[in-house]
């Protein structure tokens, strides 16, 4: 594969702008809407989205440290689903892309962006992550995450997060 890094500054500024209209989109799918319950669409398309944003090979490096295939993300989100109160959002802030690459082999271009995630929840102390992800950008404009990696910048009062490992079994809550 031949990767040549991208200089445009106005194509720069169009992928960075979809780039993160992807990032608050996918939070919000998952935090606002996934584990409150609450969406305009239905559980079974809300699963679908966050399915094919995620490259069948997405790997997430969750804030203590594991490291989840999308197969097993995919396989514990019914466990998160609706387990939040109703308020929680999720805003998406400092978002820079890092370095872009385009292959010539297949017509995609590979993003590597960082972003600040902060989530609200009422009566519940702000949880801060700072992710930094692999966006792959298909020939037909779509977005696929290859890789995410988040870090609490301020972590949640309680045991609380998308997904926890125990003892080689894995659980899902919010």
């Amino acid at each position: 594969m031949s990767l040549s890094l991208s200089s445009s500054a106005s194509s720069s500024a169009a992928a960075a702008s979809a780039l993160e209209a992807e990032a608050s989109r996918m939070a919000g799918l998952y935090y606002s809407d996934w584990c409150t319950g609450k969406s305009q669409y239905s559980r079974h398309d809300l699963e679908a989205q966050i399915s094919q944003a995620l490259a069948d090979d997405c790997y997430v490096i969750v804030p203590w440290g594991d490291m989840i295939s999308k197969q097993d993300l995919m396989g514990v989100l019914k466990f998160a689903y609706g387990r939040s109160k109703k308020g929680m959002k999720v805003t998406v802030d400092e978002f820079q892309i890092l370095s872009q690459f385009e292959s010539s082999k297949d017509d995609t271009t590979l993003t590597l962006v960082t972003f600040q995630e902060t989530q609200t929840e009422p009566k519940k102390s702000d949880v801060i992550r700072r992710t930094t992800a692999l966006m792959e950008t298909l020939r037909d404009g779509s977005i696929r995450w290859r890789h995410i990696h988040a870090t609490w910048m301020v972590p949640p009062e309680e045991e609380s997060a998308f997904v926890r490992r125990r003892e080689d079994s894995v659980t899902a809550t919010c």
